[in-house]
């Protein structure tokens, strides 16, 4: 009676009752059981094929509204927005002055191959978001926030992505800074009184694989291949290394020797070995001097 019973109970449900009945009976056929367990197992077997048959069709849906979830995501990355924004040519920004990077971010946005990916205020920030983000070309300041210029910078990011391109956009003179920027790994120096009209220029040349200075830079090393190595050594401040440079600079927004070496990650010994040679090579006798120098110098910078 028990199997008669069974078959009835499955005959309800004839797809899945069909599977989970030929499953119970061959589970049953190779173990002995009393007649009571049979029934107890029969009466099991029962209840799941109810459940089984109230449970599937929700289970049947899932998949489908998985797919249906896909099938949007799958168009916006073929035919949406994504895809117009990855064909576009990626360009990160670093200046610590925000209208500044407001500015060149709406010249850049004008173009409709150019993307901003992101900025930064300071080279920690940037640095980091860099080497995550992976931009085509960067457009770096050479003064910094966080630190007395960009030619760090440019170094270490150059050690770390070899292939990225980079356009120098400072207010320092480029006839000092341009060629050490471009020693760093640079690709081009452009004046930020200049960038108005020429910095989209600029990047379409750095992006093409070329270097970009102005013209004035140009006749200036024109002059110097042509008159010797003699006219290199004009200012006393072209004869600092990079470092020197940077300790020069910030000795003349008024940092004293801590500051200098917590912002350069420095020893104050070796900020000071940096001061006395700084001293010898402008010819400056007392370190009251070289903060007068220095403070000039970097007004004159400003122009």
């Amino acid at each position: 009676m028990d199997f008669f019973a069974a078959r009835r109970n499955v005959s309800r449900f004839p797809l899945f009752g069909c599977r989970r009945f030929a499953a119970s009976a061959h589970e049953m056929s190779n173990r002995k059981t009393t007649p009571g367990d049979a029934s107890r197992g029969t009466d099991s077997a029962a209840r799941k094929k109810k459940t089984t048959a109230v449970e599937t069709p929700a289970q049947q849906e899932k998949p489908q509204q998985s797919e249906n979830q896909q099938e949007p995501q799958h168009e916006q990355t073929d035919n949406g927005p994504t895809e117009a924004a990855s064909q576009k040519r990626r360009i990160f920004i670093l200046d610590d002055h925000p209208l500044f990077r407001l500015g060149i971010k709406q010249l850049i946005g004008g173009e409709q191959d150019l993307f901003v990916c992101g900025e930064a205020s300071n080279a920690i920030e940037a640095f980091n978001s860099v080497l995550r983000l992976k931009p085509e070309l960067i457009t770096a300041d050479i003064s910094l926030a966080e630190s007395a210029n960009g030619i760090e910078f440019i170094k270490n990011i150059k050690a770390h992505l070899p292939r990225v391109r980079i356009l120098v956009i400072s207010m320092y003179d480029e006839l000092l800074y341009a060629m050490r920027a471009l020693r760093a790994g640079a690709h081009g120096y452009i004046m930020k009184s200049e960038a108005l009209d020429h910095v989209i220029e600029a990047i379409r040349i750095v992006l093409s694989g070329k270097v970009y200075t102005s013209p004035g830079f140009n006749d200036h090393l024109i002059s110097q291949l042509v008159q010797g190595e003699q006219s290199s050594a004009e200012s006393p401040v072209e004869q600092l290394t990079d470092r020197e440079l940077e300790v020069l600079h910030l000795i003349g927004l008024g940092h004293g020797t801590r500051q200098i070496a917590e912002e350069l990650r420095l020893s104050p010994k070796t900020v000071e070995t940096h001061r006395m040679k700084i001293r010898e090579k402008l010819d400056v006798q007392s370190s009251t001097e070289l903060v007068r120098f220095a403070v000039q110098w970097v007004e004159q910078q400003k122009g």
